[in-house]
């Protein structure tokens, strides 16, 4: 039964494949020449919230360019702005906002990660933070986590002259996430399709096309674990005290269409998630604190599914508690 499904899953996934990219390029080519025309709100902070994503095409984009969704952290975006040599942030801003933060560089209109300003990488006290860049054009994408109650995105400067001003981070900017798989339909369902199986045939793939297919835009500050996870069952993860010491542990969990269903952070050495009501994979974000004593070891988090005990049930619905 297995060697017939799959005889007729590898073919319809091999579609989805080439239905992904192809909307893929399509829509990419739609949002270089939307932004190209959008000069003034290139130079000011964009939150990701229920407003962005009910903007015409901005959903499919969206699933298209970055469809593994980051429940944990509140992500705005800037630009493209033209630079001829320096972009500097003002990284105190960040450091006051949020408990843990990122702000990654890509090159427009390729979106090739070009550098990152890690929140554990920049020395206390610090104010302003430069980047030298080759001249070009580039787009901004700043994720903070655990946002303090005046959250501010930071100042921006090109070349010495401010272009992006601060702006105000809403707290409840993530709420539009609870809901979001209800926007789900055929076409979600079938750019994303040929990702579950993917990951079940991971063995017989090149770990580097899996990868690339699977893991979000870069962000080189953020270590990632993730596989697929069938209905009825659940997540059993094991943490080294290690890790708890040293990195924050994040899960989202995603239906076939790639809405994300479930998530939480993790702070026990020993947990196990909620059943799964459908098909569907998962995504640990791992990411480095302030201060750390020891680097992140492999052996370090273990993650296994195992079948849903019956008195469980099958509810499923975002949580947290106290991460390739």
């Amino acid at each position: 039964m297995k060697f017939v499904k799959l005889f007729w899953q590898i073919p319809l996934s091999i579609c989805s494949w080439l239905f992904f990219h192809s909307m893929r390029f399509i829509l990419g080519r739609l949002y270089t020449f939307a932004l190209s025309r959008m000069i003034s709100e290139a130079r000011e902070w964009k939150v990701f919230s229920e407003e962005t994503i009910s903007r015409p095409f901005a959903l499919p984009i969206i699933a298209t360019k970055g469809p593994r969704w980051n429940t944990h952290a509140v992500v705005f975006t800037a630009g493209p702005l033209d630079v001829k040599r320096t972009l500097s942030f003002e990284v105190a801003t960040a450091a006051a906002s949020a408990s843990s933060w990122s702000i990654v560089l890509y090159s427009n209109p390729g979106y090739e990660t070009v550098a990152s300003i890690e929140s554990f990488g920049i020395p206390e006290g610090e104010q302003w933070h430069d980047l030298t860049l080759a001249p070009g054009n580039y787009s901004i994408n700043a994720r903070y986590y655990g946002l303090s109650d005046l959250a501010n995105a930071p100042k921006v400067r090109a070349d010495g002259v401010e272009v992006v001003p601060a702006r105000m981070v809403p707290r409840d900017s993530n709420e539009f996430y609870e809901d979001l798989y209800r926007r789900g339909n055929w076409f979600y369902a079938s750019l994303h399709y040929y990702v579950f199986h993917m990951l079940r045939l991971r063995r017989w793939l090149p770990d580097s096309f899996v990868r690339r297919e699977y893991l979000p835009a870069g962000d080189p500050g953020t270590i990632f674990r993730y596989g697929f996870i069938l209905a009825d069952e659940c997540l059993e993860v094991e943490s080294r005290p290690q890790l708890l010491e040293n990195y924050d542990l994040y899960l989202t969990v995603y239906n076939r269409s790639s809405f994300p269903v479930a998530w939480q952070t993790i702070g026990d050495p020993s947990c196990r998630t909620a059943p799964v009501p459908a098909d569907g994979y998962y995504l640990f974000r791992i990411r480095r604190k302030a201060r750390i004593v020891e680097e992140y070891g492999e052996d370090w988090l273990r993650v296994q599914t195992v079948a849903a005990p019956f008195s469980q049930g099958l509810a499923y619905r975002s949580t947290s508690s106290a991460r390739r």
